[in-house]
């Protein structure tokens, strides 16, 4: 064999050493492993109502499958620090059924108050699992759509309750969730409800609500309520925002499919015989950026007023105790 022969043979050689290693690789890959975490049923890597709605799904007896995840109500190996522990796909507290129940397992630990768990891991648990490489399977339906999403404005006399409604205009809404954010210097969120899901009082923090909830069969409707809330105000007059923060807005269809952008318009609540307004604050300048809105109140720069008008209204400083940035 000459020499130019030796040379292409090596070099086919090489090729094909090639081509195994990266066959292995690529075997390698899909069989490896991934992080994830005990609720997290859709491995999007965050637990919220659209994980609680792929077990109603499930347990409504459709088969649902995504991309690189487990399918709902298979039989998983996971690990966690060196142990191997065998799970149901969905079952989170651990009976090993997939079924409403773990469904209010995942909204109530989505709302900040879950459920204790004694023989099983905490919801949220990071464990690490297989690699999957399923095709996505999804039920039939038609797609959702989402138009509009209002906070209801409204007025309140001082030292007296009022509740605040979250509305949507959309179709076939199957999941949602949203933080409500208010100023806690001029009102305090003392209850929220929701008709068919869950809603918090402080469960982010003391001047956030959370609501979350989940409906399989979708929702339809020009004025869906989110949820409402109930404010105790204080003895100030004021007109003070509550705004929703767009980025802990959740909302899908059956299917799971994002139905963002929406436009989004913030309330106010008038507390008393609202002589004066809020500055320009933390409120209003977070959710300057969700869709488009009234700006009439977002801003404490007004036009002079006409000599027949009332007074235009002064505006209330933050106070100095760095509110804006907490």
């Amino acid at each position: 064999m000459n020499r130019s022969a030796i040379t292409i043979a090596f070099a086919l050689a090489i090729l094909v050493g090639a081509a195994v290693l990266l066959a292995g690789a690529e075997t390698s890959g899909a069989q490896g492993v991934r992080q994830g975490f005990l609720g997290d049923v859709n491995c999007d890597l965050d637990i919220s109502p659209a994980d609680a709605l792929d077990v109603l799904i499930y347990d409504a007896g459709f088969a649902l499958k995504r991309s690189s995840c487990p399918q709902v109500g298979s039989s998983v190996t996971a690990s966690r620090e060196r142990t191997n522990f065998d799970l149901v796909w969905g079952d989170v507290n651990c009976d090993d059924l997939v079924n409403p129940i773990d469904s209010f397992h995942l909204l109530k630990y989505d709302i900040g108050d879950p459920e204790p768990q004694t023989e099983c891991p905490d919801v949220g648990t990071p464990f690490r699992i297989p690699e999957q490489t399923t095709a996505e399977t999804i039920p039939a339906a038609d797609p959702g759509s989402a138009e509009s999403m209002i906070v209801e404005s409204v007025g309140v006399q001082p030292d007296h309750e009022v509740d605040v409604r979250v509305m949507l205009t959309a179709e076939g809404v199957g999941a949602w969730r949203f933080d409500l954010h208010y100023d806690s210097r001029f009102m305090t969120a003392v209850d929220c409800s929701f008709f068919a899901g869950y809603c918090s009082v402080d469960a982010v923090n003391e001047e956030t609500v959370r609501v979350s909830a989940t409906a399989f069969g979708g929702l339809d409707a020009d004025d869906l309520t989110l949820g409402d809330v109930t404010f105790a105000a204080g003895q100030t007059s004021v007109i003070t925002h509550v705004t929703v923060k767009p980025e802990t807005l959740v909302l899908t269809d059956t299917r799971g499919r994002n139905l963002l952008p929406v436009d989004v318009t913030d309330g106010t609540v008038t507390i008393g015989d609202a002589e004066h307004e809020v500055c320009v604050g933390r409120a209003s300048a977070a959710s300057a950026s969700v869709g488009s809105r009234d700006r009439s109140r977002l801003s404490a720069q007004r036009e002079p007023a006409p000599p027949t008008a009332s007074p235009v209204p002064t505006c209330v400083p933050p106070p100095s105790s760095g509110i804006e940035d907490r």
